[in-house]
C-alpha cells in the first residue's frame, strides 16, 4: 500500500468529523478575509476624498470603512467559537482512531516494543495539533485569500509593491523548516518524557505511593523524574534554538523588503506620483500583511506538524504488517468449532527486541476434557506459555495445534471466541458491576440472569448482593456513588468475567486465587474441582496456573516448567513418586504449613 493510501483514511476521518460545521466556518472566515483589508483601502480613499473636499465620497468611504471593520469582526469572532467545537470533535475522532489502531492487532507483539510506546506517546501528545488540522487549514485558506486581496490593492498603487507579498515567501518557508526541527526534537525527547510521566504516575497514585512512602523512596523518584525531565528538555531546547534561528532569518528578510517598500512609496509621494491616501493605504496594508504573514506562517506550520503527526499515525497502522511472525503453514482454512486436543510441537519463543528464548523446545499435549495445572518457579515461562496458548503471540519456532489444526490457520478471532481466561494481572473495569463482568461476553452483558450465573460459578454472588445497587453499582471511588473494592474482590469479579463463557474450549485460570484469602481460595478450588468433571463431559480443557502446589493436586495433569522447557509431566501422585523437582518443591511448600 502506498504512503498516500495509508494516510488517506486518517485525513478522511478528520475531514468528515463535521462537514456542515466545517463549511460554515470556511464561509465565515472567507467573508472576513475579503472584508479585513478593505478597511485599509477605504481609509486611504477616505483621506484622498477629504483632501479634495468631496464630502459625498468621503461619507461613502467612511461607511465602507465601518462596514469592513465591523463585518470582519462579526464573522471572525463567532467563527473562532465554532472552531473550538470543530477542534474538540476532531480531537475525539483522532482519539477513536488511535485507540482503534492500538487495539487492532490480534497479537500483543507491538505492545512489547519501546518504539511503539514512544510513537503512541508522541501521537497522544500531539493529538491537539492533529485536532487543529481543519482549523489550521481554514486559517491557511483565509490568510491566502486575504493576501490575494492585499496583493491586488498594492498593485493598484504600484506594481513594485507586489514585492512585499513576495517577501513573505522566505518567512513562511523558513518557519516551516523550523517546525520540522521542533518535531524531530520532540521525537528525541519522547522516551525521557514517557519515563518522567510514569514516575509522576507512581508518586501521584495511592497504590504505588504507599510502597514509595514505606521505603522512603520519595527523593529517589523525584531525582529520577528530574533527570528524565532535564534530558527531555535538553533535546527540546536544542531543537527550539535551531527553529528560532530559521524563524528569525525569515522575518529579517521580510523586514528588509518592508522597509524598502515604505521608502519607495514615501519617495513616490514626495515626487507627486502618489497621494497621501495611497501612502496611508500602503502603510495600513503593509501592517495588515505583516499580521497575515505571521498568521499564514503559523497556519502552515500547524498543518505541516499535523501532517507529520498523520505520518506517525500511519506508522501505527502498519504495526500489524511490520510485526515479525512465523508464517502460517499452508493448510486449508479451518471450519467448524475450535475444539480438540491442544498440542505444542517443539515450541520456542522470544519477546520482540530481546536476544534470548523464554521458551525452548516445548512439546506438550493437553487432552480434551482434562484439567491441566501449569507450575514452576518465577521466570520459568508459565505466563508466556499461557499467552501463546491464547494466541496473543505467535511462537517464534514450532507450532501449536487445536484438534490437529495449526492455531495460525485457525484464525485468532475464531480462537478467542472459543476460549476464556482470567489473568493474574486482571483489569479493574471501573464500570457498573454488570458491565465489569459482562465484558467477558458482550452479547450477554445485558442478560442479568447470565451475569448472575457467572457470578455464582466464580463464588462472587455474596459480594455483589452486598453492594448498594447490586449489578447496577458503579465501581471505582473516583466516580459519583462509586464503590471501591479490595484486591481480592476485584479478582472475584475478574473470575466471574471469565465465567461469562460457560462452554469454552479452553479455560485459562492464571493464578486465580493470588489475591484471595485462605478460606476463599479453598472454596474456589473446591468449585473448580467440581467444574473439572463438567469440563470432562463437555470436552473443555481447563488450564490452571499456580505457584501453590497444594492447590493443584486435583488436576488430571501437572506440567512443571523449568528454565523455559517442560521438565516433568504427570499426575500429582506420579510426580511425587518420581521424586524429581516437583516432589522437592511440593515438600518445601508443605513444610511451611506444618
Amino acid at each position: 500500500m502506498t504512503k498516500g493510501r495509508r494516510t488517506a483514511p486518517i485525513l478522511r476521518d478528520v475531514l468528515r468529523t463535521d462537514p456542515r460545521l466545517a463549511a460554515t466556518v470556511v464561509a465565515m472566515r472567507l467573508a472576513a478575509a475579503v472584508l479585513t483589508p478593505l478597511d485599509a483601502v477605504a481609509l486611504g480613499l477616505l483621506v484622498d476624498a477629504g483632501l479634495r473636499g468631496d464630502v459625498r465620497a468621503a461619507v461613502g468611504w467612511a461607511a465602507l470603512l465601518a462596514l469592513a471593520d465591523v463585518g470582519s469582526s462579526a464573522f471572525n469572532h463567532p467563527a473562532g467559537k465554532l472552531e473550538m467545537t470543530l477542534r474538540e470533535k476532531t480531537n475525539f475522532a483522532f482519539e477513536r482512531r488511535l485507540l482503534r489502531v492500538s487495539t487492532a492487532p490480534h497479537t500483543l507483539d507491538h505492545l512489547e516494543r519501546p518504539e511503539f510506546h514512544d510513537r503512541i506517546e508522541q501521537a497522544r501528545d500531539r493529538a491537539s495539533a492533529l485536532g487543529d488540522v481543519l482549523v489550521r487549514a481554514i486559517a491557511l485558506l483565509q490568510a491566502a485569500v486575504l493576501m490575494g486581496v492585499v496583493l491586488f490593492a498594492l498593485a493598484s498603487v504600484h506594481w513594485v509593491l507586489v514585492a512585499l507579498v513576495a517577501a513573505a515567501v522566505p518567512a513562511i518557508y523558513l518557519g516551516g523548516r523550523g517546525e520540522v526541527v521542533r518535531v524531530r526534537g520532540d521525537e528525541r525527547a519522547a522516551p525521557s518524557l514517557r519515563l518522567a510521566d510514569r514516575l509522576f504516575g507512581l508518586a501521584a497514585n495511592a497504590g504505588p505511593a504507599k510502597e514509595i512512602k514505606v521505603n522512603r523512596a520519595e527523593g529517589f523518584v523525584r531525582d529520577r523524574f528530574g533527570a528524565a525531565s532535564r534530558r527531555a528538555y535538553r533535546a527540546v531546547d536544542a531543537a527550539e534554538g535551531r527553529a528560532l534561528a530559521f524563524t528569525v532569518a525569515g522575518w529579517l528578510a521580510f523586514s528588509v523588503i518592508f522597509v524598502l517598500a515604505m521608502a519607495f512609496v514615501v519617495r513616490e509621494a514626495v515626487g507627486g506620483r502618489a497621494t497621501p491616501g495611497q501612502v496611508l493605504l500602503v502603510l495600513a496594508l503593509a501592517i495588515r500583511l505583516t499580521e497575515q504573514v505571521d498568521e499564514f506562517s503559523g497556519a502552515m506550520s500547524g498543518v505541516r506538524r499535523a501532517l507529520l503527526d498523520v505520518r506517525r499515525l500511519r506508522w501505527l497502522y502498519d504495526v500489524g504488517d511490520t510485526t515479525p511472525a512465523v508464517p502460517a503453514p499452508r493448510t486449508p482454512a479451518a471450519s467448524g468449532p475450535a475444539a480438540g486436543d491442544i498440542e505444542l510441537r517443539d515450541v520456542s519463543f522470544r519477546y520482540p527486541g530481546t536476544g534470548a528464548d523464554i521458551l525452548r523446545g516445548v512439546s506438550l499435549r493437553l487432552p480434551v476434557g482434562a484439567t491441566v495445572a501449569l507450575v514452576g518457579e518465577n521466570g520459568t515461562g508459565k505466563t508466556t506459555l499461557v499467552k501463546l496458548l491464547c494466541g496473543l503471540y505467535p511462537p517464534t519456532g514450532g507450532a501449536i495445534t487445536v484438534g490437529g489444526t495449526d492455531l495460525r490457520a485457525l484464525g485468532q478471532e475464531r480462537w478467542t471466541a472459543a476460549l476464556s481466561a482470567s489473568f493474574q494481572d486482571f483489569v479493574r473495569f471501573e464500570l457498573l458491576v454488570r458491565e465489569a463482568v459482562g465484558v467477558g461476553r458482550l452479547d450477554r452483558m445485558d442478560d442479568d440472569a447470565h451475569v448472575w450465573d457467572a457470578l455464582d460459578r466464580a463464588g462472587a454472588r455474596p459480594l455483589v448482593e452486598g453492594l448498594p445497587h447490586r449489578l447496577r453499582t458503579q465501581l471505582g471511588p473516583q466516580w459519583p456513588d462509586g464503590v471501591d473494592l479490595s484486591l481480592g474482590q476485584w479478582q472475584r469479579l475478574a473470575l466471574a468475567r471469565a465465567m461469562m463463557r460457560p462452554y469454552p474450549s479452553l479455560l485459562v485460570l492464571d493464578e486465580p486465587s493470588a489475591s484471595l484469602d485462605t478460606a476463599a481460595e479453598h472454596a474456589l478450588y473446591e468449585r473448580f474441582s467440581r467444574a473439572s468433571h463438567f469440563g470432562a463431559a463437555t470436552s473443555a480443557i481447563t488450564l490452571l496456573v499456580s505457584h501453590r502446589f497444594s492447590t493443584v493436586r486435583m488436576a488430571d495433569l501437572i506440567v512443571l516448567l523449568r528454565d523455559g522447557h517442560v521438565a516433568e509431566v504427570g499426575s500429582h501422585d506420579e510426580l511425587i513418586q518420581l521424586g524429581g523437582v516437583y516432589a522437592e518443591l511440593f515438600e518445601l511448600q508443605a513444610r511451611g504449613y506444618r
